[in-house]
């Protein structure tokens, strides 16, 4: 995530904008270069665009980032947007151009005012880092705010944490459910994991467990591992849905094999007692081992209990004390015998 701040800030930018191809594709079809080169002599402002495009991705003709660079400069300067968010990128990774922070947030800036949604959630991410600017949180706000009210579901994601932490904004969750659900409704699988969340716990909404499986479900469909996670706990437990353990069993291993620690755990716990599913003491061991290794407590004890007693693995009283050990120094209530 590269900068240090607030774990919920989803893709920081900041000043070291990621080169990434998608920023630099146009959404309208592209000409033969030769015809595009003389438009853009020409003076037509979507051709100079395209003709940038063309020497960044090397469309029929040769890779060049100084072409590139001079060709959208030409485009921003009249008044292109995409062309001014790319400069942006541009002068802020060196390419076809010294690296000039300054100028990258300059450009950067002006496709913002412009009202390029990309350009406001990349300068939100900077004021609200603080990155090669002064840090503004509430600067930072008003832009998300801009991008969200353009369907941008990344920045209705961040602004629903901002109003829910009240950063940059004072703490409404009635507001933050509304970007939440607004990020969740254009199949944003983060957003749906958390709107399901708060509605588990009952955060900002009415506790209501089959809104929470919906949530739940879509976000699971999209391989997010904490939806998956939570999906089997609805699932374990009966909740919102009809209880079936095997259903519970299919979305911990998918979340588990994405190294959630704690569907891991359940995992193990499931194959331990034999749930819904036949008693498999190795395969216990083998996620008990894997969310242990995640400095998960719980799942360390249960491990150091297998190698004391050699269930599911060889019985191996060093192991079993190094985990007990740990999961002690994790907060784990383990008995004065078990650690001596």
């Amino acid at each position: 995530m590269g900068a240090a701040c607030p774990h919920f800030w989803l893709r920081i930018t900041c000043i070291m904008l990621i080169l990434d191809k998608i920023s630099f594709y146009g959404e309208r079809p592209l000409k033969n270069f030769e015809s595009t080169k003389k438009l853009a002599i020409n003076g037509d402002v979507d051709a100079q665009y395209d003709l940038g495009l063309m020497y960044m991705e090397a469309i029929g003709t040769d890779k060049n980032y100084f072409k590139a660079f001079e060709w959208f400069y030409k485009a921003a300067q009249n008044g292109d947007i995409q062309a001014q968010r790319n400069l942006a990128i541009m002068y802020a990774n060196g390419l076809g151009t010294e690296k000039n922070n300054s100028l990258a947030i300059e450009w950067l800036r002006n496709a913002a005012k412009n009202g390029d949604t990309e350009a406001q959630y990349k300068l939100a991410s900077i004021y609200f880092t603080g990155r090669g600017i002064d840090k503004n949180e509430y600067k930072a706000r008003e832009l998300l705010e801009l991008a969200a009210e353009q369907n941008h579901a990344e920045a209705q994601f961040n602004l629903a944490q901002m109003y829910e932490k009240g950063i940059g904004v004072s703490k409404d969750n009635y507001k933050a459910i509304y970007w939440f659900e607004k990020a969740a409704q254009q199949g944003y699988a983060k957003a749906q994991s958390e709107l399901g969340l708060r509605y588990t716990t009952g955060n900002g909404v009415t506790r209501r467990y089959i809104p929470a499986y919906k949530w739940f479900l879509k976000a699971a469909k999209q391989n997010h591992a904490e939806a998956q996670f939570n999906l089997g706990i609805l699932y374990k437990n009966g909740k919102g849905v009809e209880q079936d353990y095997l259903q519970a069993h299919e979305w911990f291993l998918q979340a588990a094999k994405q190294n959630h620690a704690e569907a891991q755990f359940n995992l193990g716990m499931l194959y331990k007692k034999g749930i819904g599913i036949e008693q498999d003491c190795h395969q216990a061991y083998k996620w008990f081992l894997k969310a242990a290794e995640q400095n998960h407590a719980e799942a360390q004890f249960n491990l150091a209990r297998m190698y004391e007693r050699g269930v599911g693995v060889e019985r191996n009283r060093a192991e079993a004390y190094k985990w007990f050990f740990n999961a002690d120094q994790l907060g784990f209530p383990v008995s004065k015998k078990d650690k001596n």
